[in-house]
């Protein structure tokens, strides 16, 4: 319980649970509305915020569309934020709550926008925007923090930072771990945060006749974990990876202390349609071709980004490996040709069974996996706590939307550690 209230104390708020997250806000507004450098916020969940006292005082104004804030008319305090395309938190100024918060702020977001006479020496991730950052890694950075573990079905590259509980990111294809990069940097305060490459996928290394089907995948991650002493994991995974997250949890349940799923292979909707051409140029040995004609050119990918034209870095990280060598685009083949969703359907009975704590994060700007597939996830895994539907996000949103999707994958784990 936390609580607060205004300068002249008209108005006083109560929290009744802990704050999930705290930032900096560089942005104009926040500047303006505070009279000062920056606004220092905590989220919180909106069930959660109450005001007890001086109701009547609460004077609100929509300074950008959906974003609302709230303030004292007596003094002029601002208290609390509510945006209506994210309404299950609010964001609250930490300088009205009385005492300590018990959470410090983990990162700066709009430093595009912070006063000339600011200076961030702080260490801490900063974002150009609140969903576009810098890069949280160059890929330089991301390459030298590359390591290997040694499996019985090959030599698996991965990612780590950060120290705790051990949270596991699954990436889709043709992409790698790097896809992960801004949550290993603003959740590694939090988690022990882990970004392996795929089989097939990556700097990972297998033999030409490795097995690279989901089910594989799934037993090869087990093996990995086992090789980094993990026993239980906080399960991440998007698009293939989403998927194989699933076949995973189905499979050692209590090795999952929770589970995310954004837009992926569910059930028997995969391959999508929309993905089809791309099995059968894979099948015809044809996609290693038509991907490295592709280098250079962000538009063959628009389909799964918002902002395609931004991503041609991250597409040259994801494509240089897999297309360096025959024997790697052979195994990007086999990847995709390996598609077959009896591999999902098959472990139905198992979510029907999974009571593991999960959110489901659907975009809805997806052309690959429509808005009835976090509804079918909801319906079939009993352990669904919350489903967050993130209006014209693409399938890599992960990537695109940092911030939002931090937000949310640090709530659940929060509900999860009070459990």
């Amino acid at each position: 319980m936390h609580t607060g209230h205004c300068l002249c104390g008209a108005i006083r708020v109560e929290i009744a649970g802990e704050f999930l997250h705290a930032y900096y806000c560089h942005c104009s507004r926040c500047r303006r509305a505070s009279a000062s450098s920056f606004a220092t916020n905590g989220f919180v969940r909106t069930e959660d915020l109450r005001v007890v006292a001086g109701e009547q005082a609460l004077g609100v104004i929509e300074t950008s569309p959906g974003v609302f804030r709230h303030f004292c008319t007596c003094c002029g305090s601002q208290l609390f934020n509510r945006n209506e395309h994210v309404p299950q938190i609010r964001s609250v100024r930490l300088g009205v709550i009385d005492g300590d918060p018990g959470i410090r702020p983990s990162i700066h977001i709009f430093v595009g926008s912070k006063a000339p006479w600011t200076q961030i020496a702080d260490g801490l991730p900063t974002f150009i925007e609140a969903n576009l950052p810098p890069p949280s890694f160059t890929p330089a950075e991301f390459a030298a923090a590359r390591r290997f573990s040694d499996t019985a079905f090959g030599r698996i590259a991965y990612v780590e930072r950060g120290e705790g509980p051990a949270a596991l990111f699954l990436h889709g294809v043709p992409l790698n771990g790097y896809h992960w990069r801004h949550q290993l940097a603003v959740l590694s305060n939090v988690r022990r945060c882990i970004a392996p490459d795929l089989m097939g996928l990556g700097h990972t290394a297998i033999a030409a006749d490795q097995d690279v089907s989901f089910t594989a995948q799934a037993d090869m991650l087990l093996a990995f974990l086992d090789t980094l002493g993990v026993d239980r994991v906080d399960l991440v995974g998007n698009d293939s990876g989403g998927g194989i997250a699933q076949i995973l949890a189905a499979k050692v349940p209590e090795r999952v202390r929770s589970l995310v799923l954004t837009n992926c292979d569910t059930h028997d909707n995969w391959p999508p349609p929309a993905f089809l051409p791309i099995v059968e140029l894979a099948r015809k040995g044809e996609l290693g071709a038509l991907l490295q004609s592709a280098r250079g050119d962000t538009a063959p990918f628009e389909p799964a980004f918002e902002r395609h034209a931004e991503r041609a870095e991250a597409l040259e990280v994801y494509l240089d490996p897999i297309l360096s060598s025959p024997e790697r685009i052979a195994n990007l083949e086999r990847y995709v040709t390996s598609m077959d969703n009896s591999q999902t359907t098959r472990i139905r009975p198992q979510l029907e069974k999974l009571d593991v704590p999960t959110l489901v994060a659907w975009g809805l700007g997806d052309v690959y996996f429509a808005e009835e597939w976090a509804d079918w996830l909801a319906r079939t895994i009993p352990g669904v706590r919350h489903v967050e539907k993130i209006p014209n996000a693409k399938l890599f949103f992960p990537e695109e939307r940092p911030f939002e999707t931090c937000t949310l994958i640090r709530r659940h784990w929060s509900d999860v550690d009070a459990t």
